[in-house]
């Protein structure tokens, strides 16, 4: 089912696909992988070599937490932060190497 699908259905399934999650949540799928690793996200069963699936009453759950999306989106922002300072850092370093 596609994601806009999941969120026009009147009766939302038991189990959500990351994509699907993160439409609900406000978050990019990729997040909600890194969120689900960090332990601030709760995904279904073993997560190793499969697609991640969330229980959508947690799901829901969560949309109506503040403090909760406070925190997973301060952690995202950091995540991006870390990264690209990271990238920058790299580029930095090629440059000096070049010259």
């Amino acid at each position: 089912m596609q994601t806009q699908q999941v969120l026009q259905t009147l009766r939302l399934p038991a189990r959500l696909t990351a994509e699907q999650a993160g439409s609900l949540l406000g978050f990019h799928p990729d997040s909600i992988a890194f969120l689900a690793q960090s332990g601030l996200l709760r995904a279904l069963g073993q997560t190793n070599d499969v697609q991640l699936m969330f229980a959508t009453v947690h799901i829901r759950n969560l949309c109506g937490d503040e403090k909760w999306l406070m925190k997973a989106t301060n952690a995202v922002r950091l995540r991006h932060k870390a990264r690209n300072s990271a990238q920058r850092d790299r580029c930095a370093m090629l440059t000096k190497v070049e010259a």
